[in-house]
């Protein structure tokens, strides 16, 4: 909720023209539903607001599969980069 009110402010108090989000951190494929209800309220907003909406994702992609693939397209997620563990 913090989140979304934070950026709903953002989006009162200017004139934006895009918002981009990567999601990244961890492994952020481990929250799933998080990503999926965050990119619909943000999809929304920038609907709304008439602001153009980008996506991407850095992830190891360990978690990655036809349904997650699916997920993150219907989230608006249109890149993607894989991170290899270090060693």
């Amino acid at each position: 909720e913090a989140i979304t009110s934070y950026v709903r402010q953002q989006f009162e108090g200017r004139t934006l023209k895009a918002f981009s989000v990567v999601w990244y951190g961890g492994e952020p494929l481990l929250e799933p539903e998080i990503i999926s209800e965050l990119s619909g309220t943000f999809m929304n907003m920038c609907e709304e607001f008439g602001v153009s909406y980008n996506a991407s994702i850095i992830t190891n992609g360990y978690l990655a599969d036809e349904g997650t693939a699916k997920l993150l397209k219907d989230c608006g997620v249109t890149k993607g980069q894989a991170e290899s563990p270090s060693l």
